[in-house]
């Protein structure tokens, strides 16, 4: 289902702007995060 989203805020979203790349804390992967957080053991590739 497709939702409309409008407003400031909404096109702020579409535009990316509520991501800090530049203030990126982590050092692990995405999938790292899910594979420990599931108690599976992690594998860096």
């Amino acid at each position: 289902m497709k939702v409309p989203l409008r407003g400031a805020a909404y096109r702020a979203f579409r535009e990316g702007l509520h991501l800090a790349p530049e203030h990126a804390v982590g050092k692990g992967t995405f999938d790292e995060f899910l594979a420990k957080r599931a108690g599976a053991r992690v594998v860096r590739r």
